[in-house]
């Protein structure tokens, strides 16, 4: 009997600490948050940019998902969200801002990201340098995110993305 007590409280434990209960300093929900915003302002290669663009107006195939986006912005996106954060996501187009960087033929690179949890809120701040020929600039990104209780983001919101896009279309 006090052997299959035994057995049992390591077995609890262990359980707790697999699933990350016993470590106290994991947030998950702040790793998808990182995540989410870094896929944002990562750059496209010339094949994801091709996807995106045969997207317009065709239907689902190999390299396009049935919401009929290309699948590198499933890849980059999808896995840290929740469903309906992933469809307001995609249905708001945030994906098209490394579209818009490549395009311009400007290079994209995000420094000093802090996200701070802020009672149910993600406080979100960072450097966006934008470099091309022609020279390079540097914007502040500011912004919120929320996330359910198993850490997926529902929510997302970069306050000065209308900065950030005039930017790259300039």
């Amino acid at each position: 009997m006090r052997k299959s007590k035994i057995l049992l409280s390591g077995g609890v434990l262990l359980c707790l600490v697999l699933a990350g209960c016993g470590s106290g300093g994991n947030d998950s929900g702040k790793e998808n948050v990182k995540d989410v915003v870094e896929n944002l302002f990562e750059d496209l290669d010339d094949s994801q940019y091709e996807a995106l663009r045969q997207t317009d107006g065709q239907a689902a195939s190999d390299s396009v998902t049935s919401t009929g986006l290309p699948q590198w912005v499933e890849e980059r996106f999808k896995e840290d969200m929740t469903e309906e954060g992933y469809a307001s996501f995609t249905g708001m187009a945030f994906y098209e801002i490394p579209a818009k960087a490549y395009e311009a033929h400007k290079e994209m690179d995000l420094e000093d990201l802090d996200i701070q949890k802020d009672q149910d809120t993600y406080e979100i701040s960072g450097t966006l340098n934008l470099e091309s020929e022609s020279g390079a600039d540097t914007i502040d990104i500011q912004g919120t995110a929320q996330t359910d209780d198993q850490g997926l983001v529902s929510y997302l919101d970069i306050s000065n993305i209308s900065e950030i896009i005039e930017n790259l279309e300039s």
